[in-house]
């Protein structure tokens, strides 16, 4: 499986090369390399992802998850809480509040 990961992480910089400004592009390479448990590196699609479209609530999801994996518990919470905002009913992103111990809104 990494063998194709590493091949959609190099399909996905072509895609950016050609169109820089894709906010679904740059998701979809976070969580290509968030898979790869690159995090930091996924930090910085998503964080591209959502300039380009902050409303994006799965970018703001994800972007959460990355942060867990990186011990940044309160951004992730603030992450989480926005994807809800965007999206009231966002499973993942309350689940992921939960398994934080946090009130979901």
């Amino acid at each position: 499986m990494n063998g194709n990961l590493d091949a959609a992480v190099a399909h996905f910089r072509e895609a950016l090369r050609l169109d820089p400004t894709n906010a679904n592009i740059h998701f979809n390479f976070g969580n290509a390399l968030a898979l790869q448990h690159r995090f930091a590196e996924a930090e910085r699609e998503y964080k591209a992802a959502l300039q380009i479209n902050p409303a994006h609530a799965q970018a703001h999801c994800q972007l959460g998850g990355v942060l867990v994996q990186q011990g940044r518990r309160n951004e992730a919470i603030a992450h989480f809480r926005e994807a809800i905002r965007l999206n009231p009913d966002y499973e993942q992103a309350k689940e992921q509040l939960r398994g934080l111990g946090e009130t979901v809104p």
